[in-house]
């Protein structure tokens, strides 16, 4: 189910990126290997999303064996496990939330639908999707929004949420010019 998973968003990915390379994959003198213009590849990619790219894959190559026989060591199920937590804190159990998160960013869409299974599951409320596709039960759902009284926005969405194995922490911000 993990490498379904990792292979469904690795095509999602790969449509968005094939939309976006540049017509040419000639890499400017001062690139580093590995990238074209915002394009970088992992040595760990597909085969055919190295092809597509044309660029010399960089990185370490990950060794599930290597993983697994080191104490504390991050295995790629851990990785795809807190991408998945992550990108559920786009959404709430306020109605219509993701469709309206959705109307700028339409791939977060397609990242809970891939997390639910179906878009129809991707718009139901968090505290469903938590409970039904992750096997969390909601503590606290997070949502900041204002300015402080120094005239700086607040704008932070996020999650509590546990099982008998894990608590998880998972916010977003959104940041403004101010920020930067």
């Amino acid at each position: 189910r993990i490498n379904q998973s990792i292979n469904e968003i690795t095509t999602s990915l790969n449509r968005r990126s094939s939309n976006k390379m540049p017509a040419s994959t000639e890499q400017p003198d001062d690139a580093p290997s590995g990238s074209v213009g915002n394009v970088f590849i992992l040595k760990d990619s597909p085969p055919d999303l190295i092809d597509a790219a044309s660029v010399k894959p960089q990185g370490r190559k990950y060794n599930k064996e290597i993983a697994e026989s080191q104490p504390g060591s991050i295995k790629i199920e851990d990785v795809v496990q807190g991408m998945k937590y992550a990108s559920l804190a786009i959404t709430d159990d306020k109605e219509g939330t993701l469709a309206k998160v959705g109307k700028s960013n339409p791939w977060h869409i397609d990242a809970l639908k891939i997390i639910t299974g179906s878009e129809e599951e991707a718009h139901k409320p968090l505290t469903h999707i938590l409970n039904h596709h992750m096997n969390l039960t909601v503590d606290a759902i997070i949502d900041i929004s204002g300015v402080t009284p120094g005239g700086h926005p607040l704008d932070t969405q996020g999650y509590i949420a546990h099982n008998d194995e894990v608590i998880v922490l998972a916010y977003r911000s959104t940041t403004s010019l101010k920020d930067w």
